[in-house]
């Protein structure tokens, strides 16, 4: 009897126990749920916030250099009032950081992009013929993962547009457009690319040596001397690689002209 009662007695708790549990476990399900459902009606109706990206932004305002740190992820943006018909020119000193740059119109259209050669030290500009009065943006980003870099940016040049700073941008444009598809048959590395690249490469240094930018000629003469060492033209290479020099020279480029003699100069003899 003894036993029996007691066998009853733990029966009796353990359905006790298990209704408590599986009410709790209820009340636990019907808030989560509620919760999930709260959540996903201040998603829809946007009371939940997105997470903010890393931006900052700047007035660039003429006679006014900026210099500014810079990582990857984050995104400096500078702004300037511009009216249609005027010649931008845009300086910006890298240090330790490759960066691109894009400039968009007072509609956010992109109408400049330009993401350099390559290299993370020296002296880049950008160029802009407008087409539009209103607020322009200029977005600043860095291309390389796990760097803290250095810039220095301002106007170099602001003034009305003559028919020659037209020419000279229309030119920059089409320069650089043959340098990209150049860079990008370079990577595929067979015999047939690199002397599409070369092809490509010299439309774009004859039309940087026609408008006169003198850094496009140095960039682009350490790319065909590279392409030309690829292929074994190593006498092409060379001369190639001393007209850069010569150019970085000229421009007291003293970092790249250093790049170019110790990095790509030995590689015709290896």
């Amino acid at each position: 009897m003894i036993f029996f009662y007691y066998l009853t007695n733990m029966k009796l708790f353990a359905l006790r126990f298990l209704k408590n549990l599986l009410s709790v476990n209820f009340i636990l399900i019907m808030v989560v749920s509620y919760n999930l459902a709260k959540a996903q009606e201040n998603i829809s109706e946007g009371k939940i916030e997105k997470k903010k990206e890393n931006t900052q932004t700047t007035k660039l305002e003429i006679n006014k250099d900026i210099e500014q740190e810079i990582t990857y992820g984050n995104k400096h943006i500078y702004q300037l009032q511009l009216t249609k018909n005027q010649y931008l020119r845009i300086s910006i000193k890298q240090k330790g950081v490759n960066i691109k740059s894009t400039i968009f119109d007072p509609d956010k259209i992109p109408v400049v992009e330009f993401e350099g050669f390559g290299s993370n030290q020296g002296l880049e500009e950008i160029f802009l013929v407008t087409q539009k009065t209103g607020l322009y943006s200029l977005e600043l980003n860095s291309l390389e993962e796990q760097v803290i870099g250095k810039y220095k940016i301002g106007i170099s040049k602001l003034r009305e547009a003559t028919p020659q700073d037209v020419e000279y941008f229309n030119g920059f444009i089409d320069a650089y457009k043959f340098f990209s598809q150049a860079y990008q048959l370079n990577t595929e590395q067979s015999k047939d690319s690199i002397e599409k690249a070369i092809e490509n490469y010299i439309k774009s240094l004859s039309i940087y040596e026609k408008i006169g930018n003198i850094e496009g000629q140095a960039n682009i003469n350490v790319f065909l001397g590279i392409a030309y060492t690829i292929i074994g033209r190593n006498d092409q290479a060379l001369e190639c690689l001393n007209k850069a020099l010569a150019k970085w020279k000229q421009l007291d480029n003293p970092s790249s002209e250093a790049n170019t003699l110790l990095r790509w100069v030995p590689t015709l003899y290896t």
